[in-house]
């Protein structure tokens, strides 16, 4: 059902608040109000980030709010994400402020779209709103790797533990907490070094001493780094992941956000454990080249509701703090 009760929309064009590309709605309604800011243009690999602020002149139960965000392309839904609270304990409330983020994947043609917000916030019913919006195009490296024999062995041999640790990772970035806020702060480097290696998005053809032949994506982003170079957690969250596994070596896996992980592949050594809380800047690995390396370096790797997202878009003057006055 069609939101009724707004009586007017105002969008607002917020240049440098979280990106180039922010902007920000109003919906001016009989009983509340509601202040909405997103992003309304990004690349395949970036997402699409909602923070919306309802102002009531009464008071809303929160255990009866709930909000998604679902993504629309010019032909299909591309993809849907549930909202959740900002730091809403009570169970009442006169405001209430809810995030989401919709990623966009790297394979997703430029076009135009609209996000569609479904929302409720009591027992009067569904409600809706739209959100115009643009993915724009953009073109990504391709490479050839030459594989020698252990390097082959180690990225096509099956064993018990190489599946368990798989459905593990699996398992961990599929898991969406909806009480899992441990950062408002956009990102930092996970280390000091600026040599990349591999950008994320690198589209791979692996070519293997038999002749055969695979392509694959770079879900993450190398930097060329000496064996002992400090890792650093690029925002504050929960480990979640922190051990030795055979394709990526000594690894750790953080939350930030519900569905929001970052990970920190082929380590020489952890200096993290799973469970531990850690703040943004924390030394958390050393690098290494462990795992399926052809040499000592940083992956890092950013995955939103499961996708691959290029982590630098969240370290571009980024902070969600400012999505919202």
């Amino acid at each position: 059902m069609k939101l009724k009760k707004l009586i007017g929309i105002t969008f607002i064009a917020l240049t440098g608040l979280t990106s180039a590309f922010a902007k920000e709605a109003y919906f001016d309604g009989e009983d509340y109000n509601i202040e909405v800011i997103y992003e309304e243009e990004v690349s395949p690999s970036d997402a699409f980030f909602v923070r919306m602020t309802v102002t009531s002149k009464k008071k809303i139960k929160t255990e009866q709010v709930k909000a998604t965000a679902e993504l629309f392309g010019e032909k299909k839904r591309l993809d849907k994400s549930n909202f959740y609270f900002l730091g809403q304990k009570k169970k009442t409330a006169s405001m209430i402020e809810l995030l989401t983020g919709i990623p966009v994947s790297t394979w997703t043609s430029a076009q135009d779209g609209k996000i569609v917000v479904t929302y409720t916030l009591d027992d009067s019913g569904e409600k809706s709103f739209e959100l115009p919006v643009k993915i724009t195009k953009r073109e990504f490296d391709h490479y050839t790797i030459e594989m020698n024999e252990q390097m082959t062995n180690v990225s096509t041999t099956t064993n018990p533990k190489k599946v368990e640790q798989s459905k593990r990772l699996n398992e961990v970035i599929c898991s969406i907490d909806p009480n899992g806020v441990y950062d408002l702060e956009g990102f930092i480097q996970p280390v000091k070094s600026t040599r990349i290696t591999s950008p994320y998005g690198q589209r791979r053809v692996y070519v293997y001493p038999s002749g055969k032949k695979t392509t694959g994506l770079h879900t993450g982003k190398d930097f060329g780094v000496p064996t002992g170079t400090e890792v650093y957690a690029v925002a504050g969250g929960k480990v979640h992941i922190a051990e030795n596994r055979i394709l990526t070596g000594f690894t750790v896996v953080i939350e930030h956000l519900p569905g929001l992980y970052t990970m920190y592949y082929h380590n020489s050594e952890l200096k993290v454990n799973e469970g531990d809380i850690v703040k943004q800047g924390d030394v958390i690995a050393l690098s290494g080249a462990t795992g399926f390396a052809t040499g000592p370096h940083c992956h890092w790797e950013a995955r939103l509701n499961t996708l691959p997202l290029d982590p630098d878009f969240f370290t571009r003057n980024y902070t969600f703090k400012t999505l919202s006055k």
